[in-house]
């Protein structure tokens, strides 16, 4: 979700890898295409973490069909 604080998401993938080299880290523009690659996906976990901020969750809600 673009907003004035938020921070890049290829720097914080980057971020990301460093910390957890193990970890399979891919930066997406959006919540909404992240989310559609992690469903399409059949490598990645069946269970997502979204951490981030109100904006973000709000976007997630409504891409699973939950928000009013």
């Amino acid at each position: 979700v673009r907003t004035p604080r938020a921070q890049d998401p290829v720097k914080l993938a980057r971020e990301v890898a460093r910390a957890a080299p193990g970890a399979a880290v891919e930066a997406v523009l959006s919540p909404e295409a992240a989310l559609e690659r992690w469903a399409a996906s059949r490598e990645w976990p069946e269970t997502a973490v979204v951490c981030g901020s109100l904006y973000l969750v709000g976007a997630v809600l409504r891409w699973l069909g939950v928000s009013r």
